[in-house]
Formats: C-alpha cells, structure tokens, sequence
C-alpha cells in the first residue's frame, strides 16, 4: 500500500476518514522519513477537527513514533514532537521526557524536549489547552 496524497485532501477532513488514513499510512510500504511527513499533516488536520483521535488509534501513531525516534536527531525529534503535540500523545510524550535524561540523547534534543513539554503542558496532554473557553463561539 502506498501513502496518501495528502496534499490533494481538502482543507477540513471528516475525523472517520482522517482515522482511516492515519490508519493506511502505518500499514502504507513507504520509507519512514515519508510517513512522518504525511503524519504531520494529518496531525494538523486532525488538530482543526477540535476533536481527539480514538485511544487504539492514538496507541498504534505512539508505537510507530516511539519505535522511529532517534534521540540525536533534532529534525526527526521536532517532526515527532509536532505529531505528539497536535494529537496529544501522552505514551509519546512520556517516552521522550524519560529518554531525555539519557546520556544517548543529544544536549540540543534533549532541550527541544523540555521545551515542547513546557509548551504542551502537563501530561495527560490536551491539544486544546486555553481553547475551550472560545471553542464553537463565534468570533
């Protein structure tokens, strides 16, 4: 199977279809670089729904992300930490927290970390933090 052209997807994407394609870029024979890619613009599809994915689906994108990540690549590390943070992928983002302190992760992906977990806020990670008080208002 190969990876969906996402660049062809309409600016708003139902959540079940965006589920479905989240689901055919795991199972999708592609090389790894590729699938984060895809991933991160489906996370910010995602992100503009205003609503979580589903726990398995959230389970299976934090597999994924914690078997692919290398603790001293930056570029990768940022490109995780953007599908982390739009999806709210707390396994994730306690998996990078705990390796931070690793001796085997590189001093300036270990301060992209922090830095995230301070943007993130707290875990269980909400991607909507401070916007459910204007959330469905009219602007």
């Amino acid at each position: 199977m190969q990876l969906p052209n996402v660049h062809v997807l309409p600016e708003t994407v139902p959540t079940l279809e965006l589920q479905q394609l989240f689901a055919d870029v795991l199972s999708a024979s592609a090389p790894t670089s590729d699938k984060i890619d895809v991933l991160i613009e489906l996370a910010d599809k995602q992100w503009h729904t205003y609503e979580r994915i589903s726990p398995g689906l959230a389970a299976d994108i934090s597999k994924f992300i914690n078997a692919t990540w290398n603790p001293t690549d930056l570029p990768q590390t940022e490109m995780l930490l953007s599908i982390v943070g739009h999806l709210g992928l707390d396994a994730s983002m306690s998996l990078f927290l705990a390796k931070s302190k690793s001796p085997e992760t590189a001093l300036l992906v270990r301060s992209e970390i922090l830095e995230a977990s301070r943007e993130f806020g707290d875990l269980p990670l909400d991607p909507y933090i401070g916007m459910q008080a204007t959330r469905g208002q009219p602007s």
